[in-house]
């Protein structure tokens, strides 16, 4: 009986387990390197998630949210209207960026499934050159004023995978880019 009980115990983070991504070895090791900045975040948070819609949309045309990453130490806010700009070049899914540029996510209302992706450590230049992506689900209720709320106003969610960088819009803020052009030499005799 203590068996099993100790079994049925262990499936909820048993399952938890296999949906955690696997870094490459090399990036492992990295990782473990006190000396650099590089951290492979597990979990994420979302905070306060609020939105709103007219009467007869189906879908939110704005919302908010915090963003925490308590591995990373990073915090952030994030928001979402009709006028706001993907950030990434067409060919990606269109994704928007949080206040901090190094999270951005992607908004998929018919399943109210909210997908975060945060780049992770940078290279000698100090660019992110890995970025760690999971969904979260947020149950949401809308009332007749068009508030919609969740509600938890905390939905902690895994990282289920990492890669390198794909999106190639960041950018640092302190590096100087000279826009070099060449001149064309002709030779001609006189």
């Amino acid at each position: 009986m203590q068996l099993s009980s100790l079994l049925l115990a262990a499936l909820p983070s048993m399952a938890l387990a296999g949906t955690a991504y696997t870094a490459p070895a090399a990036l492992a090791a990295v990782a473990k390197d006190n000396s650099n900045d590089c951290v492979l975040p597990v979990s994420y948070h979302v905070l306060h998630f609020m939105g709103g819609k007219n009467a007869s949309a189906s879908d939110l045309d704005k919302y908010h949210f915090k963003y925490r990453n308590t591995n990373t130490n990073l915090t952030t806010s994030c928001s979402w209207d009709t006028t706001s700009t993907s950030t990434t070049p067409e060919g990606l899914t269109p994704r928007f960026a949080c206040a901090d540029s190094n999270v951005k996510f992607i908004w998929q209302g018919d399943q109210n499934r909210l997908t975060v992706i945060e780049r992770v450590c940078p290279n000698t230049r100090g660019v992110p050159s890995y970025e760690v992506a999971g969904s979260a689900d947020i149950p949401l209720h809308c009332g007749s004023s068009g508030v919609c709320k969740s509600n938890q106003t905390d939905t902690l969610a895994l990282f289920t995978s990492i890669n390198p960088v794909r999106d190639p819009t960041h950018r640092r803020d302190n590096v100087v880019r000279n826009k070099k052009t060449r001149g064309v030499a002709w030779s001609y005799d006189i």
